[in-house]
């Protein structure tokens, strides 16, 4: 019909599209035949509805500031899919050993067990590391009657230094400990200076020049317990001994 024809029944064009004079009108309706869609048409378009078949969305994606790109496949492909998905579903199922119905519980209460043996491990980890303060790989020395406490550690979470901090804080009443973590071929530190000499002796201060020496940038927190990291895990030795120099220069 004729484009102006088409606005007067209410047909919807795509914003920024060029129509000519002469348009293909689309409509869908209801089973009361009531319509509830009508837009102008640039392409090809089945003859009814119920000749697409079975519809399956694949993916949603950004395209920019307010539009959205959605896939999706129709008929055989559609059904293609939903057989992959079965087909993973009866392979995780055998695996598992458990029947289909029950595969969500069973991965939920799998996702739990590993959640409790990543915390237990976590928590030996910590009894490991500050079972005794003189074990061996901590270094413990005194600078200026002030002492200073460092250890190099592998494959502790960077989260867990601050609570292992705090630990050796404890034991040594005044000083000042130093804990680098390396994991995943990346270096992560924590200094913490007891509140008594943090004034003189500042945490963020002393991590941000270990972080230097560690390839990162930066290094936050306050002056009794400061964190930060780098990727240059090879470097800790150089790392606490910049700390310990500058702790000397004061």
């Amino acid at each position: 019909m004729a484009i102006d024809d088409a606005q007067d029944i209410g047909a919807l064009a795509l914003f920024g599209e060029k129509y000519g004079d002469e348009v293909r009108v689309v409509k869908m309706q209801n089973n009361d035949n009531e319509k509830f869609s009508i837009e102008l048409c640039g392409g090809t378009h089945v003859s009814r509805t119920g000749d697409i078949g079975l519809f399956k969305i694949i993916s949603e994606s950004a395209l920019g500031s307010g539009i959205r790109r959605i896939e999706a496949v129709a008929g055989q492909a559609a059904i293609e899919v939903f057989q992959n998905y079965n087909n993973v579903i009866s392979e995780i199922s055998a695996e598992m050993r458990v029947s289909s119905e029950k595969l969500k519980e069973r991965v939920t209460a799998l996702i739990s067990d590993k959640k409790i043996l990543e915390k237990q491990i976590i928590d030996l980890n910590k009894k490991i590391n500050t079972s005794n303060i003189s074990d061996v790989g901590t270094e413990s020395i005194l600078v200026d009657d002030i002492k200073v406490i460092s250890k190099v550690l592998d494959s502790m979470p960077p989260k867990e230094l601050k609570g292992l901090v705090d630990e050796l804080k404890k034991e040594i009443v005044t000083g000042i400990v130093i804990i680098i973590s390396t994991l995943d071929q990346k270096a992560s530190i924590v200094v913490g200076v007891t509140e008594n000499i943090s004034r003189k002796y500042d945490a963020v201060e002393l991590t941000k020049a270990a972080v230097e020496i560690l390839g990162g940038k930066g290094g936050g927190g306050r002056s009794d317990m400061a964190q930060g990291g780098g990727p240059d895990y090879q470097n800790t030795e150089e790392a606490i001994n910049k700390i310990i120099n500058l702790i000397k220069s004061k």
